[in-house]
């Protein structure tokens, strides 16, 4: 079904929209979409580089690179992403009751 989906939907337009003005490439952005190699005959990998110098450089680049690292672990482990993305819709909805949304700012907290 997902081939008939709005997204597909929205992705054929927007390429033959580009096709229409002449382009000749189309850039997907960052992600590993299944998706995407069903459009492209070449792929471009990119790269992070971290970098520090100083001592307290260093202590950063390796916080920001263990970081990265456990995002990735988490993204390509389907349980554990399905589990961060529950508990993130767990905690945005306890937020939204107490009044802690951007979209309810102008309500004292506390009151829905």
């Amino acid at each position: 079904m997902a081939r008939f989906g709005p997204g597909t939907a929205h992705l054929h337009e927007l390429i033959g929209y580009a096709i229409g003005r002449g382009c000749t490439t189309f850039d997907f952005t960052v992600g590993d979409e299944p998706y995407k190699r069903d459009w492209c005959d070449s792929e471009l990998s990119l790269y992070d580089f971290r970098a520090a110098t100083s001592r307290r450089g260093r202590l950063a680049v390796t916080a920001s690179v263990a970081a990265a690292r456990m995002k990735r672990f988490v993204k390509q482990t389907p349980l554990l992403s399905q589990a961060v993305y529950r508990s993130r819709i767990a905690i945005a909805s306890l937020r939204r009751g107490r009044g802690d949304t951007a979209a309810s700012h102008d309500e004292p907290a506390g009151n829905p």
